[in-house]
């Protein structure tokens, strides 16, 4: 006899201990938490700004942004769907991605496990901010 399941496809409890119930109703709303690593504020980088960001099931990035800076992402662990201006595409454990200038973009936490990204800004001094 074969019997196979996996995490990814099965509905998550209802205990009012769960995050999930903690946050009913906020589905799809902004549940993150960022760690700026690198910053030019307290850094001696001047340009370069570097960031974890945790991404908690079901919830998503505050979409975003920047004149000055481009992007790139490294997924460490979960799955999600990223907006990048007009692309819209899955994202996974193991991926990079880039974000140019001036591109607005977002990140949602498809899957049960916390989206944990790494990501990168670089400033261009020469492009004035807005």
């Amino acid at each position: 006899m074969k019997f196979v399941v996996n995490v990814n496809e099965m509905p998550p409890d209802t205990c009012d201990r769960s995050l999930r119930f903690a946050v009913k109703g906020r589905e799809g709303t902004t549940l993150r938490d960022t760690y700026y690593l690198v910053d030019p504020k307290s850094s001696p980088s001047k340009n370069l700004q570097m960031g974890y960001t945790t991404v908690y099931a079901n919830g998503k990035t505050t979409g975003h942004s920047h004149a000055q800076h481009e992007e790139v992402y490294f997924v460490i662990q979960g799955q999600g769907r990223m907006v990048v201006g007009e692309d819209e595409f899955q994202i996974k454990a193991g991926d990079g991605l880039y974000v140019p200038f001036g591109v607005f973009h977002t990140t949602y936490n498809t899957g049960i496990l916390p989206l944990q990204l790494l990501w990168v800004t670089c400033k261009d001094p020469t492009i004035p901010e807005k």
